[in-house]
């Protein structure tokens, strides 16, 4: 049966960019013509022209909800990241509202820190043709928080609470997109590096938000707790203690590094809770803080330095991802 039934709301704060896995080349995909971008779709083209060249006009451009894919620019990149077609998929917010819950369920269960400690240390004695299939093991403690194994038939099944969160496509209102560079910068040291993405910058994606549980739990009444867990209160709570975390870890950063990062510090300074209304970091180019629950200080570092030496390269709570001097995927996220 129907729980609660409730819209969630999403405005970007800054530019935010959720990866559809699609990259555009250059003559390909798009090229500069006078003084624009122009990104296509190359089967609008099929049998109009006699060669590749021809299809970089207006009447063959691509689009996104009626949002045409021209940008204007003075420069031509060579690859550009292209956003995903709904630009803030419900997949996407689902996995945010799960973190922010096992997350504030994680700090109820302190066992669990030392159960991560404990899979980041097993890490470190494995050979490097494992270490990258048993990564994704060292999360599984904080993720069995929301699940149980029950029994069905002769074998067992696991249960999930968060399936009890049905969440619709968003009803894009009033969207705007730019092409913009997004620079990764290292907080210490010379490292740069910098990506082209299609981000979403204007307007408004709407969702429509279920809660589903069952009238009798029959012998399986310890998966009600669970289920408790999930409620448009509990998904809001976690929000707000999520947002403050978020916050919180990218002031820390900018306060110690040595660029003049002054203009997104102002840019955070301004954010605040309002009423319904919570901020927060999502998407690609927002790091692991946005996405992944907060740990004891010792176990963080213990965990970013085994990180750091897994990947061999920086783990990149150690970087900042810019776009116009501010963070990447500040979203106002409203649950009504």
């Amino acid at each position: 049966m129907i729980k609660e039934t409730f819209r969630i709301e999403i405005e970007p704060l800054s530019p935010t960019f959720v990866w559809s896995g699609e990259t555009l080349y250059k003559g390909a995909d798009f090229d500069l013509v006078n003084g624009k971008i122009v990104i296509v779709d190359p089967f609008k083209a099929l049998g109009k022209v006699k060669n590749l060249r021809e299809i970089f006009k207006e009447k063959f451009v691509r689009t996104i909800k009626d949002f045409k894919l021209i940008f204007p620019s003075t420069s031509v990149p060579n690859q550009i990241l292209m956003i995903n077609e709904y630009l803030v998929p419900a997949s996407s917010l689902k996995g945010l509202i799960r973190t922010t819950i096992l997350n504030k369920m994680a700090k109820n269960s302190p066992s669990v820190y030392n159960q991560i400690q404990s899979n980041l240390n097993t890490l470190t004695t494995l050979p490097p043709n494992q270490i990258f299939r048993q990564v994704k093991n060292v999360a599984e403690p904080v993720e069995s928080l929301l699940k149980d194994t029950v029994p069905f038939g002769r074998g067992k099944y696991t249960y999930d609470a968060l399936n009890r969160l049905i969440i619709s496509d968003p009803e894009i209102i009033q969207a705007s997109l730019s092409l913009r560079k997004i620079t990764i910068l290292e907080l210490f040291g010379a490292f740069k590096s910098e990506n082209y993405a299609i981000t979403f910058d204007k307007g408004k994606l709407v969702y429509d938000v279920k809660i589903l549980q069952p009238s009798n739990y029959g012998v399986n009444s310890m998966l009600k707790k669970l289920d408790d867990k999930i409620s448009k209160k509990e998904i809001y709570d976690s929000l707000v203690d999520y947002s403050n975390l978020v916050i919180n870890s990218e002031k820390d950063k900018l306060r110690v590094t040595n660029k003049n990062l002054r203009k997104y510090f102002e840019f955070l300074e301004k954010l605040r809770i309002e009423g319904e209304c919570v901020p927060l970091k999502m998407g690609t180019f927002t790091g692991h803080v946005a996405k992944t629950i907060s740990l004891p200080s010792n176990i963080k570092s213990n965990r970013d330095n085994i990180m750091t030496k897994i990947t061999g390269h920086l783990w990149d709570n150690r970087t900042v991802k810019l776009t116009d001097d501010i963070g990447v995927g500040w979203i106002k996220i409203c649950i009504r």
